[in-house]
């Protein structure tokens, strides 16, 4: 079994869950479930699981943690983010979680031209049911409930989705603002006492006017019990306000490839070529019958917001180099190539972000190539001036143990006994034959000079002793 060597290295514990397993795809939660039981720390759980589920450690696979990420149900709020409320809104929350293309690299996240934020956010709404101090019974109705969501970058609204589009073409900082709003109508009630009995008693009563008696019989209610009644007194709307704000930063990932190609010589079968490159993150110089691959980073995933995993991927430094029937010759940024095959040529080259493919151009025109110095002879220590045709070709120019690879100019320091400087481009040459001097060649001339004179002055005393004789 895949991870069964596992358990030859590691005691069983009692499985301190790390993942959930369930958010794999069936073929391998056997396998998670397999390291949720090595007897493991949480953290080095998670690396191996984060290992286990992303395979494409050559490139960056966008594509498959927008997937994961998207599919995610964030239903509550991750951990370590402060739940909020506000009247009867409870529990409120907002996050930019994540966006997407994004690449983390030396605790750095950049983002690409254009991507997607991914932001989440709930609530819950508790209308009371309990009864006001001083009231005999509460009502409550809920009137309206809106929740508004806006999304900007540099200060610029972008949308109001929680999964909204961008471009940008500098450093970003994104904000999202939840705005939610909670109406309520309460129905306020309050007793009111009133008479539930009554006791009916008449008696007679006289009154006099102008002495005359005149006598009625006067009956009254009287209320002998009291009851009391829950009556509505006052209705009146309860409005809840509640505001969340968060941010996220990303550095803008500037870095596009620059590619030239030339083909510098063929001959018999042979196929002799550059490839200056800069900016990328991985190449791949491929012919009919062979390939060059090189690779500059691996790719690994970053989490966040437990327990729901919210991936990034993460990109470290790490040369690796293939080939097949091809000869490479990496000096970075210039790679120089001798192929048999060159049918077929194809460049494919990637940054963080993005991939780019284009044809080779290898139709060849044999250059031939001219080297001129500024002057014939130097002395020591003097800058040597070199110009060199065509002078839209990189150059490889030497003298003595220097080399530089150039466009129509160099310069090199004069050095004593080094009397040639050469120019190559593919199997095209020219050289130039300087002369450099120093001290002690003055000082050879000095004496040879001396020597010669005092030869000179020997010979003519012999011959005026000889002709006197």
């Amino acid at each position: 079994m895949r991870l069964g060597f596992f358990f030859f290295f590691f005691l069983l514990t009692p499985a301190v869950l790390a993942f959930d397993c369930n958010l794999l795809r069936e073929d391998l939660r056997g396998f998670c479930e397999e390291i949720n039981q090595l007897g493991l720390t949480v953290e080095e759980k998670e690396l191996l699981i984060m290992d286990l589920i992303y395979n494409s450690k050559e490139f960056a696979d966008h594509d498959f943690v927008y997937y994961w990420n998207t599919n995610l149900a964030v239903e509550k709020a991750p951990e370590g983010i402060e739940l909020q409320d506000k009247g009867n809104i409870k529990d409120a929350w907002l996050k930019i979680l994540t966006i997407m293309p994004s690449i983390l690299e030396e605790n750095k996240l950049y983002c690409s031209d254009q991507g997607k934020l991914l932001a989440r956010y709930d609530y819950d709404v508790k209308i009371p049911t309990e009864t006001m101090s001083g009231d005999c019974k509460t009502e409550y109705e809920k009137l309206s409930e809106n929740a508004k969501l806006n999304v900007y970058l540099n200060d610029n609204l972008i949308g109001n989705e929680q999964v909204n589009p961008f471009t940008t073409n500098t450093d970003a900082d994104f904000k999202a603002v939840l705005d939610i709003s909670l109406d309520t109508k309460i129905k306020r009630y309050s007793w009111r006492d009133y008479c539930c009995e009554t006791d009916r008693h008449c008696y007679t009563q006289c009154t006099y006017k102008r002495g005359k008696k005149t006598c009625t019989k006067v009956c009254k209610n009287e209320c002998t019990k009291y009851c009391q009644t829950c009556e509505l007194r006052t209705t009146e709307t309860q409005q809840d306000r509640l505001t969340l704000t968060d941010t996220f930063k990303a550095d803008y990932y500037n870095s596009k490839p620059q590619t030239t190609f030339s083909i510098a010589n063929q001959y018999y079968d042979i196929t002799e070529g550059f490839l200056n490159i800069t900016n990328f993150t991985s190449l791949l110089l491929s012919f009919k019958e062979s390939y060059y691959q090189n690779n500059k980073y691996f790719y690994d995933l970053s989490y966040s917001f437990k327990p729901y995993y919210i991936l990034t991927l993460k990109a470290n430094k790490h040369l690796t180099e293939s080939a097949r029937n091809i000869h490479v010759t990496n000096k970075d940024p210039e790679f120089r190539f001798v192929v048999e095959n060159p049918e077929d040529c194809n460049i494919k080259v990637s940054d963080h972000f993005k991939t780019y493919e284009q044809k080779c151009d290898t139709g060849f025109q044999k250059t031939n190539i001219t080297l001129e110095t500024d002057k014939l002879a130097y002395r020591e220590g003097e800058t040597i001036k070199v110009n060199v045709t065509p002078k839209d070709k990189q150059i490889r120019i030497s003298y003595g143990q220097q080399t530089v690879n150039a466009y129509a100019i160099a310069e090199f320091t004069a050095q004593p006994y080094d009397n040639k400087v050469t120019a190559e481009l593919g199997d095209a040459k020219a050289n130039k034959v300087i002369y450099v001097s120093n001290s002690s060649n003055w000082r050879l001339i000095i004496y040879l000079l001396l020597f010669l004179s005092i030869i000179y002055f020997v010979v003519k005393l012999f011959n005026a002793k000889w002709r006197f004789l």
